[in-house]
């Protein structure tokens, strides 16, 4: 039996603080406290993502056109931040349309010309490329050891080896374009989503599909605007240890399932347009969830409450990333700044 995160929540006047347990020694947050601290500017163009490096004190910003922008912790905490925080370039032939950290301070990317391309950033260049789709790439995993994969305009997954940029596996999944996936290395399992409205299990190694996800609570029928504007899932996360699967789509909602039994346990409502990021909390129960309608949303997966709502960005908020063992919050935005929120309650 595999042992996970446990929480204790304490609930005083008004706040909601999350705790570990002692032997997990995860800092304390107060997600109903989360707070703006740091605002960056000078990202010079719409942001890709947002990606992580807690190892080296890095976070990267990337564009769709290949220009990154690194951001050390010392940056993230506002000391010694320069006017001018100088983006490389990468020399690319095609635009990107996806990209997740990697270890050994690499990143692997999707792009319109159907190829994945891994870079090692201590370098900055292009280790190598590889072809694995007729069309473009529009979704992309989360790394694993050493497995992520990548999802297409011809509705097709297919599973690499990222280290050598090798095929594993390659099978049809949807019928339409690809919007979203999300991988469990631990349960060998890959959840995607598409533009046919099906949310998917697989197994990763073989493409055997295990089961799908309900959009609409059973013996409900869905509501008369779900024509107007589908629940078209264009992000998914599972929880850290697996036994949750979040998925956020175009109509604003967020959809919370359970893996094992494929159940639909929550929809959480609240943002007024797509969703276009989201991403658990380390310690489990909580998920942060970014919008275009400019705001992030902090809920509380084991009841699907609202904990708080983080204004301030003027335009799409477009990605996430959680930094200083999940305590502080970076997000991206098309208003071209990157804004650091803290979870923690405030100073006395």
């Amino acid at each position: 039996m595999l042992l996970r995160l446990r929480w204790v929540m304490i609930i005083g006047p008004a706040t909601f603080c999350f705790a570990m347990a002692q032997q997990e020694n995860w800092p304390v947050i107060q997600p109903d406290q989360a707070r703006l601290v740091l605002t960056l500017g000078n990202l010079g163009q719409p942001t890709l993502g947002v990606q992580a490096f807690p190892e080296r004190g890095i976070v990267l910003t990337l564009t769709e056109r290949g220009s990154l922008q690194q951001w050390t912790a010392a940056q993230l905490y506002g000391v010694h931040v320069s006017e001018t925080n100088p983006a490389w370039y990468l020399d690319i032939p095609s635009q990107l349309t996806a990209a997740k950290p990697c270890p050994d301070y690499q990143v692997i990317l999707g792009a319109i010309d159907g190829k994945l391309y891994i870079v090692r950033l201590s370098e900055g260049k292009i280790l190598g490329s590889s072809e694995g789709h007729p069309s473009p790439i529009r979704a992309l995993s989360n790394c694993g050891s050493p497995w992520i994969a990548s999802g297409g305009e011809d509705g097709q997954v297919v599973v690499w080896d990222w280290t050598s940029l090798k095929p594993r596996a390659k099978w049809a999944a949807h019928r339409d374009w690809i919007s979203a996936l999300a991988l469990d290395e631990r349960a060998k399992q890959l959840a995607s989503a598409g533009y046919d409205g099906t949310i998917c299990l697989w197994h990763l190694e073989n493409g055997q599909k295990l089961r799908e996800f309900p959009l609409y609570p059973a013996q409900k029928s869905p509501p008369s605007d779900a024509v107007v504007t589908p629940p078209i899932v264009v992000c998914l996360a599972f929880s850290p240890d697996g036994k949750l699967l979040a998925g956020g789509s175009l109509d604003g909602n967020i959809r919370l399932w359970d893996v094992t039994s494929g159940g639909l346990l929550h929809i959480l409502t609240g943002h007024s347009s797509q969703v276009t990021s989201l991403v658990f909390h380390p310690a489990g129960q909580i998920l942060v969830t970014a919008s275009r309608d400019r705001t992030i949303r902090l809920w509380n997966v084991v009841n699907g409450q609202l904990l708080r709502v983080l204004d301030g960005h003027q335009s799409w908020v477009m990605a996430l990333a959680l930094v200083e063992r999940g305590t502080r919050l970076v997000s991206a935005s098309m208003d071209g700044t990157l804004r650091i929120w803290d979870l923690r309650a405030p100073p006395k």
